[in-house]
Formats: C-alpha cells, structure tokens, sequence
C-alpha cells in the first residue's frame, strides 16, 4: 500500500484519480508546485505510466515527471482527493477509492454539467433534492459525503495527445467554493495548494453562479460549433452566430432562474 496520510494542508499529501488528460495536467502542475501526489490509474495504465512518467506541454513549457501510480487498492487515505472522470464514470470511481475518504479528507470532484451534490448545503424548497439524472443510484451521495467537498468549476481546456501526454495552451483555471458559500480555513488551503502549482483558483460569491455560468456557455456554443464548426471566438465575434447565441441565451436564462441562480454573462 503507498501512504498518502498525514492530516496538514501546508504540506498535504494528495491523490488524483483518474489519468486522462485533465488528471494528468492537474497531477503534473501540482508535482510542479512541490507537492506529493499519488496518481490513480486502471490495469495496463498503471505499469506504463510508472515505466514513462507523465508529460505536460502548457504555457511554461515541457514538463516530464513521475508520479507514484497505481490502481486504487494501493492507495491509503489521502488529504485531498480529486476526482476526474467523466460524469458518466463517477459511481464507478467513487466505489473504486471510497476506502480513500477518511473524516478529514477533502474531496474535489472536477466535472463538467451540473454536479450530483447541487442542491445540498442549499436552504428552502430545494434543499437536498436528489438529481438522478448524474447519480441515478445515489452511489455518490452514499459514498461520498457532502460535507467532505469542495465544489469546483474548471476551465482547464486539456487534450491527451497519448497515453501519458497532456497539452494545453490555455490558462489553467479553477473556481472553488463550500457547498454552503462558507469561506472556510480548508478551502483556503486547497486554494493555495492550487495556486502554489500554478492553476489559478477563485472563490466566488455564489459557487453555483459559476457552474451555471459555465453550463450555459456550453449549452449556447457547443451545438454551434457541432453545427457550423465555428471556434469560440466565431460564435461571439460573428454578427449572425452571436445573434444566434444570444436567442439561445435567452432561452436558457429562464431555467437558470427558476433555480435561484444568476450566471455571468456579457
């Protein structure tokens, strides 16, 4: 078993599960950053990436490092424990490292969409609602308990390039926040954990402003960019698309509301 307990967020030990191109970008940056981390793999992955190490190209250049890795029965309890998966593959993960979640662990799930544990921390008529749309059997909720995490919305744009290679060009960029908008002593820490290893982190007001923020930006250029195969930078800078967008927008800010959210927009 790889130790990876000790309890103090100056020098924490951490696990990232999941290697594919947003874990290995955040294992690298935070091995960067002078930090222990274990990273979490499945079957042949483990043994290639212990034999190769892990690569990241971003703005400061090339990077080559050497996590420890491994499945995650080789792993002990962890200080912070990020997740990065697809949503679709949460439960499974989830079920794979719950023996990683001590009372003190601090679990960081790094998803897109609206997240399993959205309406808890939340008061009024919401209030711990479950979305069986993200976590139709409530493994999550069972398994991963919601005042153990810290929310996050990311926009770490990350390509694998191959098996151990991950590439960005874009400002790495997280959003982070208690589920109850607290600001706590152990966000504080996770937060500069992350700016330590170069990713730059916010504590917003309001966290879920920012994750519906990010939902509707996805909800207006993705199909945009299906249909048309514009960039970005089209879809708001061309008159006829951001005319487009902006009937779309208002289409989605409606829904947005209902759920007591304000996202930001210009």
């Amino acid at each position: 078993m790889i130790g990876m307990a000790r309890g103090n967020l100056a020098k924490p030990k951490i696990c990232v599960a999941g290697a594919g191109a947003v874990g290995i970008a955040l294992a690298a940056r935070l091995m960067l950053g002078g930090y222990e981390v274990g990273l979490i793999a499945r079957g042949d992955a483990v043994a290639f990436v212990r034999n190769n190490g892990v690569r990241l190209i971003d703005k400061q250049g090339a990077h080559h490092l050497f996590p420890e890795v491994g499945e995650a029965a080789d792993f002990l309890q962890a200080d912070i424990l990020f997740l990065c998966s697809k949503s679709h593959d949460l439960p499974g993960l989830a079920l794979a490292v719950r023996h990683l979640i001590a009372a003190r662990t601090i679990v960081v799930p790094i998803i897109n969409g609206i997240p399993w544990w959205y309406f808890d921390g939340l008061d009024g008529n919401w209030a711990g609602r479950h979305i069986s749309a993200v976590d139709p059997a409530n493994v999550l909720k069972h398994l991963i308990p919601s005042r153990q995490i810290i929310g996050t919305t990311t926009t770490m744009t990350v390509e694998r390039t191959d098996r151990t290679t991950a590439r960005t060009f874009n400002p790495l960029q997280m959003t982070l926040g208690e589920l109850d908008d607290e600001r706590t002593a152990r966000l504080a820490g996770v937060v500069s954990v992350l700016e330590q290893s170069g990713i730059s982190s916010c504590i917003p007001n309001r966290l879920r402003d920012s994750i519906w923020t990010k939902v509707v930006r996805n909800l207006i250029s993705n199909p945009l960019t299906a249909i048309t195969g514009a960039t970005l930078r089209e879809n708001f800078g061309n008159a006829h698309l951001a005319a487009v967008s902006r009937k779309m927008l208002d289409e989605v800010l409606p829904v947005v509301t209902a759920y007591g959210a304000s996202p930001h927009y210009s």
